[in-house]
């Protein structure tokens, strides 16, 4: 009994950016099993709403916004067209020779890494100087008749395109 003690009080009590975290009342009654999986999970899953809340409020901060450089995740398109495979990322912000691409083991893995410094001199003196880092792992299943060895990438205005080719039959 001593969830209902110190863990339901503890839990009630907690509240992070606003947004309280609560225990279900239904614990309290005699006749309802207790199932701390299922409480676990509700509390996971209020955490991440309070940590998806934070970050976009971070996201709005111009101070923190330079710092999430390939946003959420890029947008990827995934489409058979003819005897290929496209696909395309939007990777806005990299110097093409930072992406790599590769195909191995039915999988195809595109990384992207970004590296970026900002300088703001004035008679010697540093007022500012900021360094940004990023980088971005993205893997696709391909499909069984994709082409690992026929691959070929094209990076225009922030887009990468990926095609593969089918195997012949």
């Amino acid at each position: 009994m001593i969830y209902k003690k110190v863990l339901i009080p503890l839990i009630a009590a907690l509240s992070i950016g606003g947004t309280a975290l609560s225990a279900d009342t239904s614990l309290t009654q005699k006749n309802d099993p207790f199932d701390p999986f299922a409480e676990m999970l509700k509390m996971q899953q209020q955490m991440d709403r309070i940590f998806e809340q934070f970050h976009q409020r971070m996201k709005l901060d111009s101070d923190f916004a330079k710092f999430d450089t390939f946003g959420n995740r890029p947008a990827v398109d995934f489409e058979e067209k003819g005897d290929n495979y496209i696909v395309k990322a939007n990777i806005p912000g990299v110097d093409g020779q930072n992406i790599n691409v590769t195909a191995e083991n039915g999988m195809l893995k595109i990384e992207a890494k970004t590296e970026k410094s900002e300088e703001k001199k004035e008679e010697g003196k540093y007022l500012k100087h900021e360094r940004y880092f990023g980088s971005y792992t993205r893997i696709l299943s391909l499909p069984a008749d994709a082409d690992e060895g026929s691959i070929k990438t094209d990076y225009k205005d922030g887009v990468l395109t990926v095609t593969i080719g089918k195997k012949k039959k």
